[in-house]
């Protein structure tokens, strides 16, 4: 009787109104989560002896990551878009940092095109990480 149930068709009104709810749900749910990340990260940075201005711009940053990947993560459970959307974000901000210091550190050009060649494929593996989504 249960399996035969199943064929029965459902009004979709209903289902539609409930899926949008639940959408509602799960993104205050992530934003929520991001708010306390932000804020436990802040904490961890003002002990650790950061500058204002780098406090301030790992928050704006975590924040910014979060609401881009938000409508992509929709159907997805407040700790898989936070932990999503945090990877994404510390793997952009290393890969920005690392062809950032390749430059700096003045290797040479044996150095330098050596270090290009890892960023490229650290960035591969970025794109191949990506690719689950």
């Amino acid at each position: 009787m249960t399996t035969a149930a199943l064929f029965v068709p459902g009004t979709r009104r209903h289902r539609r109104v409930e899926w949008r709810w639940r959408w509602i749900g799960r993104a205050a749910l992530a934003l929520l989560a991001t708010a306390v990340l932000i804020t436990a990260v802040t904490v961890v940075l003002k002990a650790l002896g950061a500058t204002t201005a780098n406090i301030e711009a790992a928050a704006a940053g975590l924040a910014v990551a979060s609401v881009v990947w938000l409508p992509v993560t929709r159907r997805w459970g407040p700790r898989g878009h936070l932990c999503w959307s945090t990877t994404t974000y510390v793997f952009v901000v290393y890969l920005a940092f690392m062809l950032w210091w390749t430059f700096a550190s003045h290797l040479g050009t044996a150095g330098t095109a050596s270090a290009l060649f890892l960023w490229l494929l650290e960035l591969a593996a970025a794109i191949l990480g990506s690719a689950y989504l």
